[in-house]
This record gives structure tokens, C-alpha cells and sequence, in this order.
């Protein structure tokens, strides 16, 4: 299994999906997951590390740290699968990446945003690398999902994107 401190967010986004509201507004969610990013390259997690992640350390220091998060499956497409839907991939019977052959998420599996638009909630995913293109089906339930035409954007371009939608949105 791979290790990533990221992953859990998605079970504290659906923790807040699944309340009952308490108060007259809907917390906002949001998901940020990144790819392929190893904790010991993390100094949050790992001081003596040379890379210097401040933001997210920055994010570490106010919000709650994972010391111990697995992903089912070391492949991009199936484990981006297993966190919108909370299944493993077996279950939701996505195990390759499209590229390689794999197939897509199937219809009748239900998607995180799809649970998120039920509750009223606007839902954008802005995407930097091609994986996660539509074909593989984890669009659904998104009013915006931007994603590279090319093999990948730069960060700063998804980021860009992704804050002027969301400054554009009025509710949760």
C-alpha cells in the first residue's frame, strides 16, 4: 500500500457531508489530493527533508495531520476511484488507469460529488494531470471539471483556475 498523509480529507469531507445541518449554512469542503507525493519529501512530516513544503506544513500546523493513511492501489486513476467513492477497487472495479486499459467507473457506482450536488452543494475539480481526464468517470456530479487536454498543466495554472471558481460561488 501506498503511503499519503492527503488522504483522510476525503473521510473528514464526507464526515461533514453526512450531518445533519445544526446551523442555517453548510460547511464548505474542499479536497485538495496530490499524486505521487511521498511524506518523507514532506518536512511536515519529515524535518530532516530537503525539500521545503511550507504551505503545506503551513496547512499541517493549523488543520488535523494523518500520521498513518493508505491508499488501496498504487495506481493513479483506481485510487482517485476509491477515495470519490469510498470503495476499494475491487468494489468500485476500476484497476488500471484508461491509458493502459482499464476500464471506467462504472454508472451505478455513486461519486462523492454526486453526494455533495444532492446536498445542495456547488461542485468544481479542477485537474492537473491527464489520468484523471473525464473518460475515467469521476466527472460525474461536477458543475465544472477542468481538466488538461495535454498531458498535464502546471500547478499554478490548476490553482489559478480553481480560485476564481471558487470566489465566483454564492452557498456551500
Amino acid at each position: 500500500m501506498t503511503r499519503s498523509p492527503l488522504l483522510l480529507i476525503f473521510a473528514l469531507g464526507l464526515q461533514a457531508c453526512g450531518q445533519q445541518e445544526t446551523s442555517s449554512a453548510q460547511p464548505d469542503i474542499i479536497l485538495l489530493t496530490v499524486d505521487t507525493l511521498r511524506t518523507d519529501n514532506v518536512s511536515a512530516y519529515n524535518p530532516n527533508s530537503r525539500a521545503r513544503t511550507t504551505h503545506i506544513d503551513s496547512l499541517a500546523a493549523e488543520g488535523i495531520r494523518f500520521e498513518r493513511a493508505y491508499s488501496p492501489i498504487s495506481v493513479t486513476g483506481p485510487a482517485f476511484c476509491s477515495m470519490h467513492t469510498g470503495r476499494r477497487p475491487g468494489l468500485h472495479r476500476v484497476v488500471l488507469n484508461i491509458f493502459r486499459g482499464g476500464t471506467p467507473l462504472p454508472s451505478d457506482v455513486s461519486t462523492l460529488a454526486q453526494a455533495l450536488k444532492a446536498q445542495g452543494y456547488s461542485t468544481g475539480a479542477f485537474v492537473s494531470g491527464f489520468t484523471l481526464r473525464p473518460e475515467l468517470g469521476l466527472d460525474r456530479g461536477f458543475d465544472t471539471y477542468e481538466w488538461p487536454e495535454e498531458l498535464q498543466r502546471p500547478s499554478e495554472e490548476t490553482a489559478a483556475s480553481a480560485v476564481r471558481w471558487l470566489q465566483g460561488q454564492e452557498g456551500p
